[in-house]
């Protein structure tokens, strides 16, 4: 049976992030078989099979290594090997909500043509490097998306599109290994998403 969601990861070392971020998907309020997890291992120093491993028997994960191209790249693989109708991206170093797919699914099915996204939030506002990433993040969240004409802007680390929107829309584009993310919401919106 073909999974509602596909949610795709990138990982570039970091291994106890993975972990941490593939033990807050195995907790999704979902059932396991509407979504599948696909981890794209972009050449880090320790293979992301390692960390993943403990998953295999909680959810429906697969991991792929490819050489290092960037998160956009990773991204794009992922989308290539995906089975859902709806890919989720985020990021290793993130914790999705236990809700997460819930809301996600809302959305989808009101409107299954646009893609969705939301606001994350730092989860170690200890550190300064994660705090400085959040005050940018917040930023420009808010610039693309608190002004009238509707929201313009979703970071990949809290995305949804539709599987088919993205395959026609190009996917990321894999010249870019910063800033894939505003580059593919603009091109997204000029296409009509």
């Amino acid at each position: 049976m073909r999974p509602l969601f596909s949610i795709i990861i990138p990982a570039r070392d970091r291994s106890a992030l993975l972990v941490s971020c593939l033990e807050a998907v195995s907790r999704l309020d979902c059932p396991r078989d509407r979504f599948e997890v696909i981890v794209v291992d972009d050449q880090g120093m320790v293979p992301a099979n390692d960390a993943a491993s403990s998953f295999a028997d909680r959810m429906d994960l697969r991991v792929i290594r490819q050489p290092w191209g960037g998160p956009g790249v990773a991204r794009n693989t992922g989308a290539e090997h995906a089975r859902g109708r709806c890919l989720c991206f985020t990021d290793s170093d993130c914790l999705p909500a236990p809700d997460w797919l819930k809301v996600l699914e809302r959305h989808c099915e009101r409107d299954p043509e646009s893609a969705f996204g939301g606001r994350t939030m730092n989860g170690v506002p200890e550190c300064p490097f994660a705090e400085a990433s959040q005050v940018i993040l917040d930023a420009v969240h808010d610039f693309f998306n608190e002004r009238p004409g509707g929201r313009r802007f979703f970071a990949p680390t809290n995305l949804a599109v539709p599987a088919e929107g993205f395959r026609r829309c190009g996917g990321f584009d894999p010249r870019f290994t910063v800033s894939e993310d505003r580059e593919f919401c603009e091109r997204w919106q000029d296409q009509g998403g």
